[in-house]
């Protein structure tokens, strides 16, 4: 009988150990900004992790129904995808954050819809946790 305990045991083991170790990360849509144009389109992640660095890279898009999202920089970040600039409808959307490994993975997607007689920058922006960003992040699309 002990024998059989034990190899269920080390079978237990071995399936917890082989399980992902990513788990979700909570985050809130940050609203109110436009990425300033004089600024470099990035090609990866932005990570920003003061107000001075928010600064550099977005401007305020108030209006007089809507005030930016604010952030809290002692105790949050802001991550920051940018698309290049396009006369094509383009949304981007954030569907989740999972931390794995230390790392954050923030999977998102982008929606296209009709051309415009106008340019944009498509962007998303969310604000997490401030310890979520301590290791790499990395942005995957689907």
């Amino acid at each position: 009988m002990r024998y059989y305990k034990s190899i269920i045991l080390i079978v237990c083991a071995i399936a917890m150990a082989a399980c992902s170790t990513a788990s979700k990360v909570n985050f809130t849509e940050a609203n109110g900004y436009f990425f300033k144009n004089n600024q470099p389109i990035p090609t990866d992640v932005l990570v920003i992790q003061s107000k001075a660095q928010m600064e550099q890279y977005f401007g305020y898009a108030t209006t007089m129904s809507t005030r930016p999202t604010d952030v809290d920089f002692q105790s949050q970040a802001v991550i920051a995808i940018v698309l290049g600039e396009t006369d094509t409808a383009t949304e981007v959307k954030i569907s989740d954050i999972k931390l794995q490994d230390g790392n954050a993975v923030v999977t998102y997607k982008v929606v296209t819809g009709e051309k415009q007689s106008y340019t944009m920058l498509p962007m998303a922006m969310v604000v997490v946790d401030r310890a979520i960003v301590k290791g790499n992040v990395v942005a995957v699309k689907r």
